[in-house]
């Protein structure tokens, strides 16, 4: 656990040192107006790098404890997702079974039918008005 937190707490540092860096560059080169593009722009490529170094850092210690056939201790905890899908969901994308999307495109298509039935009843029913008045 303080290892994880270890982690997490150097990421956000470089993060906010790289949003720092990334504005006060800007700032200087563009002037104010560009501190803040430039904080988030740079913030979030350190981000980027940070966690594309952990995971390179975590892959070479895998491949060197499996070539050393060194047993990988068994943790309790759930298994993780990949980065994209933990990306996706804290974006707000989550993943939908089959059945979802086919009882919800079943749904839209029930509303679009019953619009589609209402504009045709006003169609006609204009079109009885227009042969009424001539």
């Amino acid at each position: 656990m303080a290892d994880s937190t270890n982690t997490v707490v150097r990421g956000t540092v470089i993060t906010c040192n790289g949003a720092l860096a990334g504005g006060a560059l800007r700032g200087w080169k563009s002037g104010p107006r560009a501190v803040l593009p430039g904080a988030l722009t740079i913030g979030a490529l350190c981000t980027i790098l940070q966690m594309a170094y952990n995971e390179a850092g975590i892959i070479r210690l895998r491949f060197i404890s499996s070539s050393l056939k060194v047993p990988t201790p068994v943790t309790a905890s759930s298994p993780k997702k990949p980065v994209m899908e933990r990306f996706l969901d804290w974006v707000g994308v989550h993943q939908v079974t089959d059945e979802e999307y086919i009882a919800k495109m079943k749904a839209t298509r029930a509303k679009h039918l019953a619009r589609i039935a209402e504009l045709e009843e006003q169609l006609a029913a204009d079109k009885t008005k227009a042969l009424e008045k001539s």
